[in-house]
């Protein structure tokens, strides 16, 4: 499978082996209008196939709850398999947690402080998914 690279103003993107990583450009508030953006980019990669999310949010300054709550009930989900986050301050640490606690996503959804951290994950559990299938 090839790899397939989009860019927005918001965020870099690809999707290599149903892992969609998305990296979002330095210093954002996000909002719902950016979330938006962001997620409806990434969905033209998917092309409603499953998939597993790295999310790297470290250069996010913050996170509107209308943006929160659009990312939660984007449709995107429902062919979501796994998440990683990547967070590196606290503001978004605690966002991540809230994210994770309040809104306790149907898949495994964890968070790491670096991208490799959150690869070695979302690769394990993709292993996982695909050794039970088979």
């Amino acid at each position: 499978m090839s790899v397939l690279y989009y860019e927005n103003d918001y965020a870099w993107m690809s999707i290599n082996n149903d892992i969609l990583s998305i990296y979002v450009k330095q210093g954002f508030i996000l909002d719902e209008d950016e979330i938006e953006v962001i997620l409806t980019d990434a969905g033209r990669l998917l092309d409603e196939k499953p998939y597993y999310t790295v999310f790297d949010m470290s250069n996010v300054k913050e996170v509107s709850p209308a943006a929160r709550r659009f990312y939660f009930d984007h449709i995107s989900n429902k062919n979501k398999l796994a998440e990683a986050l990547i967070v590196n301050s606290l503001t978004m640490k605690m966002f991540a947690t809230f994210y994770i606690q309040f809104y306790k996503p149907s898949v495994p959804t964890k968070l790491f402080n670096t991208i490799v951290q959150a690869e070695t994950w979302i690769k394990s559990v993709k292993s996982e998914v695909t050794s039970n299938i088979a």
